[in-house]
């Protein structure tokens, strides 16, 4: 892509210029620089106040200076046209053209799962996003949310303290925080996972500005988990978003007599994939193998026979007794208890507190 032609591109996020007269101006009609956008100006398909308000807005941007302060502070940006734009959001209606991003923006971000909901959980959302996303991530699927209050920041941290790859999509531009409480979840995310918008900087987190961004959280990944929304939301418009692009949607039963449920509980009566473990996710979704290798080592994995390493690997993920793995491996107990003491007796797990545990 030529300097050019990169400058323009920038110039037509800055101005908010929409994406179908973006793909006007140089899919259609060819424009590659801001010089010939300056001189075919007036004689745009556009109606007269959107081609005055353009020519206002052009005039007042300073694009060096801008560039500058993108790089003061170590923002990056990747156009629809750059090969390392997220795949998937390629496909969707109304891509952003533009992305600005902190940190390091991996192809792996594709085969994620978004995790939202309600920015006031309740203790229970807390405890199934952080076992949810735990569980997630010990496959090492990312992990994206956005960066907001309850659910998405739970989502977030849990990512980040079980070794994990997270993307937050923010609703303002990336020189601004907010909520401003979020800052060293920011600055958390900035070294060890990505933050993106689509909004130029200087945008403000205007409440309209977060349904657009919604589609970007639902379209970046491979399905969109739902944990505790009401049904009037920006959650639930999320999850909207995400079946019509096609995404899976998942969701977490909650109290019928909770409002803070009733989304969730809805979705799922329209026909969102209910979710008791991590293993509903996963069977819904087209991971290959590579993806969901676990971390056991591979001498530990050839001793085992099938049954022993789901349990094995279970524990893995979070120490359990006898009756949380009778219910998720839908076992009996004689079964379960024989297999834990084969593992026992290979001394790869053992009775912590009241629960099993591994011990290498």
């Amino acid at each position: 892509m030529s300097s050019e032609y990169e400058d323009l591109l920038l110039l037509l996020n800055i101005v908010r210029l929409s994406y179908d007269k973006q793909y006007v101006l140089y899919e259609e009609i060819g424009i590659r620089s801001i010089k010939e956008l300056r001189e075919s100006l007036y004689n745009l398909p556009f109606s007269r106040s959107i081609i005055e308000k353009l020519s206002k807005r052009i005039d007042k941007t300073d694009i060096d200076k801008y560039k500058d302060r993108l790089l003061q502070l170590n923002i990056h940006k990747v156009h629809y046209t750059d090969l390392d734009y997220p795949e998937n959001l390629i496909h969707i209606q109304n891509p952003p053209p533009t992305l600005y991003y902190k940190g390091i923006l991996e192809k792996t971000f594709n085969k994620g799962v978004s995790v939202v909901g309600s920015r006031k959980c309740t203790d229970y959302g807390k405890y199934v996003c952080e076992k949810l996303v735990r569980e997630l991530s010990y496959y090492k699927i990312p992990i994206i949310s956005g960066l907001a209050l309850g659910i998405d920041g739970i989502a977030h941290r849990a990512a980040l303290d079980n070794d994990n790859k997270t993307l937050g999509v923010l609703g303002n531009g990336l020189d601004q925080i907010y909520p401003k409480s979020n800052r060293a979840l920011y600055s958390k995310m900035e070294d060890n996972g990505c933050i993106i918008s689509e909004f130029p900087l200087g945008s403000d987190p205007k409440p309209y500005n977060f349904p657009q961004r919604n589609r970007i959280i639902s379209g970046i990944g491979m399905g969109v988990l739902v944990i505790e929304a009401q049904e009037k939301s920006g959650t639930l418009l999320t999850a909207t978003a995400a079946g019509e692009q096609g995404r899976e949607v998942f969701a977490v039963p909650g109290n019928i007599f909770s409002q803070g449920s009733s989304g969730t509980n809805k979705l799922i009566q329209d026909g969102a994939k209910l979710v008791m473990n991590v293993e509903d996710i996963l069977n819904e979704l087209p991971y290959e193998d590579s993806i969901l290798q676990t971390q056991c080592k591979e001498e530990i994995n050839e001793e085992l026979s099938g049954n022993e390493k789901s349990i094995f690997q279970s524990l893995m993920i979070s120490p359990k007794n006898c009756d949380e793995l009778c219910f998720e491996k839908d076992m009996a107990i004689s079964e379960v208890l024989e297999i834990i003491t084969s593992l026992e007796l290979k001394g790869l797990i053992g009775m912590i507190g009241d629960k099993y545990s591994i011990l290498k």
